[in-house]
């Protein structure tokens, strides 16, 4: 074995690894890869996932349009680690209508920030529905087992929101427990006491008429590995007016067969 110089010059292996460890020393890049859900309102949980987020604070960014123009809120998020961050989305200002000048827009981002370490790719969009007049999340899924959380109902933001005519509406089921089971309950919107399921609530009124889909008796759609589950459903051109309808998942684990619901989206025409 090599031993050191006790004549007090640095030795080559301490120099090479001095330069190894430099960027250790500068903090790695802060990269943020997926917020789930990606469409949520004020209130909601989201889960922020990356790499080296441990200690960040998240930066909530919109254009409200009007005399306010751009609005930031920083959050603190309710718990942090390496590779996830838990936060609650904030309340904005007020978004402008279409018709004000400027108008606000509903798709902002949301950004890691971390003073401790440079930044990476580190913002992502995201779609606020307090911008969106008539659509909400409501109710709370089933927290499921294996510490993944609750699965969401959420909709694409390529695809847009489920505005009147949208044929290029695509829903979503996100954080559901892999390869799921799922079925997409409508309905009309249930009021207190809800039926429950686990710790989640049953959001559409089954006492009144709703649908199931697939129906009964087919074959269910299905989560891929990461829990996910994409729907184009197309948005009626004229919806009834003064209607008000709630999507929301019904889940069956595979294998185990634990139920779940997600949580509600609430859509007011």
């Amino acid at each position: 074995m090599r031993k050191c110089s006790k004549s007090g010059k640095t030795t080559f292996p301490v120099i090479l690894l001095a330069v190894l460890l430099m960027p250790l020393a500068r903090g790695m890049p802060q990269i943020i890869t997926r917020i789930t859900p990606e469409v949520a309102a004020p209130g909601d949980i989201v889960i922020v996932s990356g790499s080296f987020l441990g200690g960040a604070s998240l930066e909530f960014q919109a254009i409200v349009g009007g005399f306010v123009g751009v609005w930031t809120a920083v959050v603190t998020p309710l718990s942090s680690s390496a590779n996830q961050l838990v936060a609650v989305v904030p309340q904005m200002a007020g978004f402008a209508p279409p018709n004000a000048t400027p108008p606000g827009n509903p798709v902002g981002t949301v950004k890691a920030l971390s003073p401790a370490a440079p930044t990476g790719p580190n913002t992502l969009p995201f779609f606020f529905l307090q911008a969106l007049p008539g659509v909400t999340t409501v109710g709370t899924g089933t927290t499921q087992s294996a510490g993944i959380g609750k699965p969401v109902i959420a909709f694409t933001i390529s695809g847009g929101p489920p505005v009147p005519g949208n044929a290029s509406f695509v829903l979503t089921l996100e954080n559901a427990l892999p390869f799921s089971s799922a079925w997409l309950v409508l309905g009309f919107p249930d009021a207190p006491p809800h039926i429950g399921v686990g710790d989640g609530v049953v959001m559409v009124d089954v006492l009144q008429p709703f649908v199931v889909f697939p129906s009964i008796g087919a074959p269910p759609l299905a989560a891929d590995m990461d829990g996910d589950l994409l729907l184009p459903l197309p948005v009626p051109a004229a919806p009834p007016p003064g209607s008000s309808f709630v999507l929301q998942w019904l889940l069956s684990s595979n294998p185990g067969h634990q139920l779940a619901v997600s949580n509600g989206l609430l859509l007011s025409f």
